[in-house]
């Protein structure tokens, strides 16, 4: 139990910290009052327009070990504010990512969770031309090169999210969400886990289309204390799944007892920021 905690207290999204600390997505115009980085001109996320995107015809796809493509066990939350889902430090310490916009560094998976709308209108944090999707989720890694997640977040590469979008179609089927979906119902109230076994890999490469081309850009994290550490990967792909698909996750209940839904934070200046369009390879 304690490795999963400890993933989690290092991002302000474990099960004790997060129910501890005084945020809302009712009141987000006023986190940069208790939290200053909330404040900052690197924050995230961003509407990515195809004006403000310069390609790069350089950059590679991302690497990702193969220690991913695999069914390991872990524990989904409901942490209060999102569906989180951790895997022990024994599980995840050969899951690395590598080469798109990190250069020569690696960085070790941390957790993944989810953002999602009150329907299928809306939901996802970062929008692509001002068009939301249903649902985002979110890769979370540090940089291995500062030995430890405490370190990485102090530094402006320290963390790399990669970020999906979620789309529903009537038509396709996702078994490895079906399993998230599935142990959602398990996790009604803040504070509720359960076990889980699935292949993390494989929730975006069922997918039937191309894989690979991405938006980079450096950013922080969506939730207080909105750190300015990420570098962001936000494939153009989205994950594809039916729509009853998100349905147990609406029924969920968050840290204040309402309705866990429309977990997004609004879209945040560009502020000049580069956004590097990277086509699959």
């Amino acid at each position: 139990m304690a490795s999963y905690l400890v993933i989690g207290l290092i991002l302000g999204l474990t099960l004790t910290n997060v129910l501890a600390t005084e945020f809302s997505y009712k009141d987000v115009e006023k986190w940069a009052q208790d939290f200053k980085e909330c404040g900052g001109s690197s924050q995230s996320p961003i509407d990515i327009k195809l004006t403000d995107v310069v390609k790069d015809n350089f950059a590679r796809a991302i690497k990702f070990s193969q220690a991913y493509n695999r069914v390991i066990h872990g524990r989904i939350s409901n942490n209060g504010h999102a569906v989180q889902l951790d895997f022990s430090e024994e599980q995840r310490k050969d899951m690395t990512i590598s080469c798109g916009p990190f250069g020569a560094d690696q960085y070790r998976f941390l957790q993944l969770h989810f953002h999602w709308g009150a329907n299928d209108s809306s939901g996802s944090e970062h929008t692509f031309g001002q068009v939301r999707f249903p649902a985002e989720m979110h890769w979370v890694h540090y940089n291995m090169k500062y030995g430890s997640p405490s370190e990485a977040i102090l530094q402006k590469d320290g963390l790399a999210v990669l970020g999906f979008m979620v789309d529903v179609d009537n038509g396709m089927f996702n078994p490895d969400f079906e399993v998230i979906s599935s142990a959602v119902p398990k996790l009604g109230k803040a504070g509720s886990t359960a076990d889980i076994e699935l292949n993390i890999f494989d929730l975006w490469t069922e997918n039937p289309l191309p894989l690979g081309s991405y938006y980079s850009y450096a950013g922080s994290l969506t939730t207080p204390a909105c750190s300015e550490v990420v570098t962001w990967v936000v494939f153009t792909v989205p994950v594809v799944i039916p729509p009853k698909g998100l349905l147990p996750f609406r029924d969920l209940v968050d840290s204040e007892g309402d309705p866990m839904v429309d977990n997004f934070r609004p879209i945040q200046p560009l502020n000049g920021r580069k956004v590097s369009s990277v086509k699959g390879h």
